[in-house]
């Protein structure tokens, strides 16, 4: 019996210092020396001076989903964060069950294009999005056509983030080209095919101004290589 609640007393430490390092769990900041938030309306209202005093170096907004859904928080989250010195950068939701080209149209009139601010990002993943998986092949073509409008719009390549689930099944291989933005919670990707520009490291993270959970990311490079994705004035 004494052995069993050892072994009882050690699981349930264990359980516990695990959770602790996930929950403080922070990236290097000599290793990763710009990192970011990225954020939606689930944030509710951001005291973005705050966010910027604790650490914030750059934020990806959610700006549009599918054919016609604009994130209520959109405006003012952009608005605040460039107030707060700030560099943003917008994100679309990318719908499997909406036509590509209505997408990009939705996304490109919803954004501004605003010097010094990141390229925009596609996020393609599951969770939250049409019940019906697409063929991978469908997919491509789809996100091919997506991407064309929205790097015209732009002058840039646009950013894919993916999850370890739809880079497996749809993103792996694919769009090797273009800057990458990877879900990898606790553990840096290791991607044999491709490099990655922005790492989702936390999706349970917390920063000063944000009420609640907010996901956290980190950049692959230095500073003076943050700046050099920035957007230029347009020729």
């Amino acid at each position: 019996m004494r052995k069993l609640v050892i072994a009882a007393v050690a699981l349930i430490v264990l359980g516990a210092g695990g959770y602790w390092y996930y929950m403080t769990y922070e990236p290097s900041r000599m290793r990763f020396p710009v990192q970011g938030i990225d954020v939606s309306h689930h944030q509710g209202a951001i005291d973005w001076q705050r966010a910027a005093e604790d650490g914030v170096d750059f934020a990806y907004i959610k700006a549009t989903e599918g054919g016609d859904f604009t994130d209520p928080n959109f405006a003012d989250n952009w608005q605040g964060a460039r107030a707060a010195g700030i560099p943003v950068g917008a994100y679309h939701f990318y719908s499997f069950c909406r036509d590509p080209k209505e997408q990009a149209a939705h996304f490109v009139a919803t954004v501004p294009r605003e010097t010094g601010t990141l390229p925009p990002a596609v996020d393609v993943e599951f969770e939250g999005n049409c019940d019906e998986e697409p063929a991978r092949d469908d997919f491509v073509i789809g996100m091919l056509a997506f991407l064309e409008v929205v790097d015209a719009h732009f002058g840039t390549k646009t950013v894919i983030y993916a999850s370890r689930d739809s880079y497996k099944k749809l993103v792996g291989g694919r769009f090797l080209d273009r800057p990458f933005w990877f879900r990898s919670i606790v553990s840096a990707p290791v991607l044999n095919e491709r490099m990655w520009t922005f790492w989702q490291y936390h999706d349970r993270g917390s920063r000063a101004g944000i009420d609640g959970n907010v996901d956290l990311d980190a950049f692959a490079g230095t500073e003076e290589e943050f700046r050099g994705l920035l957007l230029k004035p347009a020729e």
